[in-house]
């Protein structure tokens, strides 16, 4: 059975109307930002099992961080001496606010955590602090002198002229 061009042509056409709808709601980017909607609470308890740390103090973060608005799942690891948490929030979410809220929710609840704990540790999502880790300014030296020298020679250089420079 020889299939004629229309009939092609209008199976073709069947099959792109939809995906022209459709496109529209896709999100394409070029360069994405890398941005993360999970934050991470780590959590250290110096010489702990991890029923301990699980019971003393993880369960205890997690049931008052299950509250927050926009939490979409909350998992946690208990290892000797560390406790993770991972919260994952909802893209429409506005991450700085939740960042906010979490951050002023551990900053309440670590007195009431048994003693000899690390402050929680806060990261992931949209930190600024992590975003860029690099160097903000990186000087290459060269010369015709021994390494020693040149080393010499620009440690002198910086301490003269930017470890006195303020931000």
């Amino acid at each position: 059975m020889i299939i004629s061009s229309f009939r092609t042509l209008i199976f073709f056409t069947a099959l792109a109307l939809p995906a022209l709808f459709i496109l529209p709601y896709l999100q394409v980017n070029l360069l994405p930002s890398g941005s993360t909607t999970e934050f991470q609470i780590r959590i250290y308890v110096p010489n702990a099992p991890p029923i301990e740390v699980e019971r003393g103090v993880v369960s205890t973060l997690e049931n008052a961080l299950s509250a927050i608005r926009g939490l979409k799942n909350i998992r946690s690891v208990s290892s000797h001496s560390e406790g993770v948490i991972y919260l994952e929030f909802d893209r429409k979410e506005d991450l700085a606010a939740r960042r906010f809220e979490v951050s002023t929710l551990l900053r309440s609840i670590y007195p009431k955590l048994p003693e000899g704990i690390s402050y929680p540790q806060l990261s992931g999502g949209n930190d600024p602090t992590e975003e860029d880790n690099g160097p903000s300014l990186l000087y290459t030296i060269e010369g015709m002198d021994s390494s020693a020298q040149i080393r010499q020679q620009g440690e002198a250089f910086s301490n003269r002229y930017c470890i006195r420079s303020k931000p």
